[in-house]
């Protein structure tokens, strides 16, 4: 956009002194308030004049890693987007206000504790980030994104910001981990049989409508894990909302 200004200062030039605008018709690219509402808003975090958040309720039954990465690419994306605007830092600051108090939402909602419970227990000295251990007792740590990790210099080569491989949550131990959880990830239904419903890919159901595919694509997962009553009423097109269900 061009800025424009009233204000003037007084400037010495060709042997003599006179006034100038400060600002008058300089190009900054600036990020648009409404372009961050529109995106609070599109990824559910909140109401955006009162910074109220809330929680994603598709997310709650992923791991506390999948949580991380999805809420971490997607302020990684808008942050790196705008990267070279002039008023990244305090545009960018109210959003990310409302972006991380969701998270903490998110985890405390799932946990059934208290936000204070869960920064406090994230909290690694100036950044947050989630724990897993692996089969073999080795942890492993997936750091929650800071604005601050962005180079704002202007890059002849820039890097994609490729989305969180997640596959390597849905398969092998983090497959077999969520069908020995023993639960319907649809209906919280436990005990019983169990089969797992797959898609080619997530392409394929990126306009979805049903209940059951956004919460796949929310979860950013190819597989779902259901009872044999839910996958048979999915298969037929006849699975209600989850809503329902988890009266």
């Amino acid at each position: 956009m061009v800025q424009h200004a009233e204000k003037t200062m007084m400037v010495k030039g060709r042997g003599r002194r006179y006034k100038k605008r400060t600002m008058n018709g300089i190009i900054q690219l600036r990020v648009p308030e409404a372009k961050l509402r529109s995106f609070a808003d599109k990824h559910g975090y909140g109401t955006w004049d009162s910074l109220d958040a809330i929680h994603n309720k598709f997310l709650t039954n992923a791991s506390d890693t999948e949580i991380a990465m999805c809420y971490s690419a997607e302020m990684r994306g808008i942050a790196q987007y705008y990267a070279l605007a002039k008023n990244f830092t305090t545009a960018l600051g109210k959003l990310r206000i409302l972006w991380i108090r969701s998270f903490l939402k998110t985890l405390a909602n799932k946990h059934q504790t208290s936000v204070q419970k869960i920064a406090t227990m994230l909290d690694r000295g100036g950044y947050l980030a989630v724990r897993e251990w692996d089969s073999k007792g080795r942890e492993r740590e997936e750091k929650l994104f800071r604005i601050k990790e962005v180079k704002r210099e202007a890059m002849i080569y820039g890097n994609v910001d490729n989305p969180p491989l997640t596959f390597n949550y849905t398969s092998g131990s983090e497959l077999l981990k969520r069908l020995n959880a023993n639960q319907c990830e649809y209906c919280k239904k436990a005990g019983g049989y169990f089969e797992v419903h797959h898609i080619r890919k997530l392409a394929d159901i990126k306009d979805g409508k049903q209940p059951w595919e956004k919460l796949m694509i929310a979860r950013k997962r190819k597989t779902l894990v259901l009872c044999v009553d839910c996958h048979h009423k999915l298969t037929k097109g006849k699975l209600p909302d989850r809503s329902y269900l988890l009266k």
